[in-house]
């Protein structure tokens, strides 16, 4: 059973800050990772990234991605990718996580565990299939959209952005439809009021019909959710809309020697930038930790 001084769950920005910061401070973190590679939902983000004065240019969210995996395997980050967590247990003063790769279940031990598990897509119990896509990502961005009619469900900035992606790639017609409208006004005004429909609608799947319309497409963006696919030995508390509560001096949660970052955490704005930063707060909230023990 091989033993770190942090295990933590998830490679996406704020899993990798947290790792590469631990690292450079001297201690040995290990991260674990459902998908074959660093980055997170990075790796399903072709899309340029903006609103980061540290990156020249704009890079996509795979570039990003790729160069997250480089630096943790040129700095000797501990990086199993491939391995899904099924449960953090508790013995004494430790934490077990276990985890599934192809080749078996493994077992790690460590004092301090960090959630960085990210989030998925919300599907409001819609099935996704050929012609009905849930959530942004690759799929959309690499669609034939010419000449189809496009339904969208949802109201916040996916959903507007996207609505514009798909206007522009010469789809037949694009219809928003939301319940209500969280977007920012940057996105609100480029979508003009004729296309869009606000207050209750209904979507039959099968029919791949919206409000009794039917559409050669529907596109659901309905937010996000905490991504906690695993059973945990202690009580985690969990805010009003589902994500991972913490202290945000710490990043700690209810459960001691226990920590939530990045996106599972439910920030403000979730974004690289705000990942990132709370992979600092957790990692120098280890350190403390670690050094008093």
């Amino acid at each position: 059973m091989n033993h770190y001084d942090a295990i933590i769950i998830g490679a996406g920005p704020a899993g990798a800050q947290c790792a590469l910061w631990l690292k450079q401070l001297g201690y040995e973190p290990c991260v674990i990772d459902a998908q074959p590679q660093a980055g997170g939902l990075l790796c399903d983000n072709p899309y340029p990234l903006s609103g980061m004065v540290c990156m020249a240019g704009q890079p996509s969210g795979q570039q990003l991605a790729a160069d997250m995996q480089a630096t943790l395997l040129a700095s000797q980050v501990c990086l199993k990718t491939s391995q899904r967590v099924t449960r953090i247990g508790r013995y004494h003063d430790q934490y077990l996580v276990e985890s599934v790769a192809p080749s078996g279940v493994s077992v790690l031990q460590t004092r301090h565990v960090v959630i960085a598990s990210g989030v998925k897509a919300r599907d409001g119990g819609i099935l996704a299939s050929d012609r009905i896509m849930i959530g942004p990502g690759s799929r959309v961005h690499a669609h034939d959209w010419r000449g189809l009619r496009v339904a969208i469900v949802g109201g916040g900035d996916n959903a507007f952005e996207n609505f514009l992606f798909i206007r522009d790639r010469h789809a037949r017609s694009v219809h928003l439809f939301a319940r209500s409208v969280h977007a920012r006004q940057q996105f609100r005004k480029l979508v003009p009021a004729a296309a869009m429909t606000i207050g209750d609608y209904e979507v039959d799947a099968p029919k791949l019909a919206v409000n009794s319309q039917s559409f050669d497409r529907i596109v659901v963006m309905y937010g996000w959710e905490p991504r906690l696919d695993f059973t945990l030995d202690g009580l985690l508390r969990i805010d009003q809309r589902g994500f991972v509560s913490t202290e945000p001096a710490s990043c700690e949660t209810s459960v001691t020697n226990l920590y939530a970052i990045g996106e599972v955490a439910g920030r403000q704005h979730p974004s690289c930038a705000t990942a990132m930063a709370d992979g600092v707060v957790a990692a120098k909230a280890i350190q403390l930790r670690l050094e008093n023990s």
